[in-house]
């Protein structure tokens, strides 16, 4: 390994003493003991050997100190990728060297010699310093093929006369270079500078193509999704798809590619909630927020390998991110509808539209409640269970999928026929107003092996959107609906106040089944998924919907565990 690197030159030809203000003297390894940048050690960086920057938690950490094989290295490397142990996926350290282009090599080649001959030297000779630098170390310096031809000596000339980066100056009959910003401390993977400058080289100054398969994803600049009811193209998605190696974002038509290290970012994103910005579920495509998966047997070797580069992201590295809390869904909702901070209150506005619940049901027996909060005189509401096809423009109970309740006259609704349910206390309130507390219960047999596990997500597409990476499914409406058959012997009953109104339907269509809410205009529901209710249901094996927070865990998990396991033999990275 290359621990150690000291230039071979000491033509004093080139020499020139260091400037000596003090914004450009070399920092010396005492001086990074105000950095808060701390190896497994505890002790300070050390200019004199090789360390590598965690690309998360942006520490240092002596080549030493290491534990994984990383191959040769050295000093002041900039590409790279390196996860350290408290950062890892299960606790593990991972390495894996990037392309570099030619102005990654020339930074670091000069930061070595400006090193190596400080305080002595600060410029150096672009045929008898930096070529030979380059050439020595290529291996170390790059993952790239060593070059055959010696053509790339014109292109380190051109990298060289970039004045933002590079210093140039005529002396003994010959140029020589160095660098404009002698702050060696601050280059790293992790430098914000750095980055900059490497997605701004062109084609011609990278060694082979790319390494970031990222386009049009600049931070910042985001533009939104395209506004509801606009035609979904191949080309002009609102939606950033990993499948294509050209495909375009929702960050807006430029042209310019991700930094070397938008991937490693990206790879390491894990949600700790649902974003607040986010892919809606409409125009025929559904989105599942993911996060990476530590019990995929394959995913270390695909932080090691770089085979991946400039190919789509393998959606069985990922998991389905599941919310720790039963609420009201963020991106499962037409997006018109206000939820409230817990995301627990729905506010409707203009017309019909519908929200559903983050957990869903395949079989046993549920219940939760919803509160009227608000009911202008002109606004209705439609509650009750629908599948994930139920259109979320319309009211629950207007297609096949979806089964409710409507607030006038009590009417319950399937497939947009509406048919008499509620028993009449009072001609004037035969449904249910402003104050009422319903009851929704649903009862799903167990009848097949299938319902016990969802199916798996990883086999679907990834794509990207605002940095967080979902899994996006296509609906085939008229397909799922021509295999719709009636579970015998399931049902849904609806209560008010405490009080059932009988069963509303029998031998429902088999399939997982959410919560659902859908208003006219401007009411205001609140929902209750338990387990304290306010009029709680007396029968029996009857569970609150919030105990789905810790089943779908487990559901979740086997659905996973049973796709590695029936997939060991096919899946690679």
């Amino acid at each position: 390994m290359i621990d150690n690197i000291c230039s071979n030159s000491n033509d004093s030809s080139c020499s020139s003493t260091l400037p000596q203000s003090s914004s450009t003297l070399i920092p010396q390894a005492s001086k990074s003991n105000d950095l808060n940048e701390q190896c497994y050690c505890l002790k300070s960086r050390n200019f004199d050997e090789s360390e590598l920057q965690c690309c998360v938690c942006a520490k240092w950490f002596h080549k030493n100190c290491i534990d994984i094989d990383t191959g040769p290295v050295v000093r002041f490397m900039v590409t790279y990728q390196f996860f350290c142990k408290n950062c890892g996926q299960n606790r593990l350290e991972s390495f894996s060297k990037k392309q570099a282009s030619f102005h990654q090599l020339c930074l670091t080649a000069l930061a070595n010699l400006i090193h190596d001959n400080s305080p002595d030297r600060a410029f150096f000779s672009r045929e008898r310093d930096i070529i030979p630098f380059i050439d020595k170390y290529w291996e170390a310096l790059t993952c790239a093929p060593r070059r055959v031809k010696v053509t790339w000596h014109a292109t380190v000339t051109r990298t060289l006369s970039r004045e933002e980066v590079f210093v140039t100056k005529y002396e003994n009959g010959e140029n020589v270079y160095s660098l404009r910003d002698l702050s060696l401390e601050k280059i790293g993977p992790f430098n914000e500078s750095f980055k900059t400058m490497a997605s701004s080289s062109s084609s011609k100054h990278t060694l082979g193509e790319s390494t970031s398969f990222i386009n049009n994803a600049q931070n910042g600049s985001s533009n939104g999704m395209a506004k509801r009811g606009s035609k979904r193209k191949v080309n002009d998605s609102a939606i950033q798809n990993f499948s294509s190696g050209s495909g375009s974002s929702q960050f807006g038509n430029s042209k310019k590619r991700g930094g070397p290290n938008d991937l490693s970012k990206l790879e390491k994103m894990v949600p700790t909630c649902f974003p607040s910005e986010h892919p809606f579920n409409k125009d025929g495509y559904r989105y599942y927020l993911v996060e990476p998966d530590p019990n995929s047997p394959l995913r270390q070797k695909f932080e090691e390998t770089e085979l991946w580069a400039g190919k789509p992201l393998p959606g069985h590295l990922y998991r389905l991110f599941l919310e720790s809390k039963c609420a009201l869904a963020l991106n499962d909702r037409a997006p018109q509808l206000k939820l409230a901070d817990d995301r627990m209150s729905v506010t409707g506005e203009k017309g019909y539209s519908m929200v559903r619940a983050t957990h869903g049901v395949s079989h046993g027996m549920w219940y939760f409640e919803v509160s009227i909060q608000e009911k202008p005189d002109n606004s209705a509401l439609r509650i009750g269970w629908a599948q994930k096809l139920a259109n979320l423009q319309a009211p629950c109970g207007y297609d096949k999928f979806s089964y409710s309740w409507r607030s006038r006259k009590g009417t319950k609704f399937h497939d947009s026929i509406g048919k008499t349910y509620s028993k009449i206390i009072d001609a004037e309130n035969s449904g249910y107003a402003q104050g009422d507390v319903l009851g929704f219960l649903i009862h799903l047999p167990l009848v097949e092996n299938s319902q016990l596990v969802p199916k798996s997500c990883k086999n679907m597409t990834l794509v990207k959107f605002k940095n967080h990476l979902y899994y996006e499914e296509k609906d085939n409406f008229s397909g799922e609906e021509k295999k719709l058959k009636p579970l015998r012997g399931s049902s849904i009953e609806f209560f008010k106040n405490g009080l059932s109104q009988g069963i509303a339907y029998s031998d429902i269509y088999k399939g997982t089944y959410y919560p659902a809410i859908s208003i006219y205009k401007n009411a205001t529901a609140t929902i209750n998924f338990g387990p304290n209710f306010k009029f709680p249901p007396e029968k029996e094996n009857c569970k609150p919907i919030s105990e789905l927070e810790f089943d779908s865990i487990i559901e979740k998990s086997l659905s996973d565990l049973i796709y590695h396991v029936t997939h060991e033999n096919t899946l690679d990275v």
